[in-house]
């Protein structure tokens, strides 16, 4: 299992690095990415997860700033 994880990391990461990808596209593929562990992690946590793998980017950039700029 370890292993297929590194693999579609490193597939996700020679693909990011070659198409020239902007932030916001690689936090939606990260999203899709975590959308997939929601799906097969335990039900109880699945709501709560996917709220988080659905937060905007918009939300996320203010979320990160926020935090950049009160540590």
């Amino acid at each position: 299992m370890v292993a297929n994880k590194r693999t579609a990391l490193a597939v996700l990461l020679a693909a990011v690095m070659s198409c020239g990808c902007t932030a916001q596209q690689l936090y939606e593929a990260g999203q899709e990415h975590q959308r997939d562990k929601c799906r097969s992690g335990p039900p109880s946590d699945y709501d709560r997860c996917m709220e988080r793998a659905n937060e905007s980017y918009e939300t996320y950039r203010r979320n990160k700033n926020d935090v950049e700029e009160n540590p």
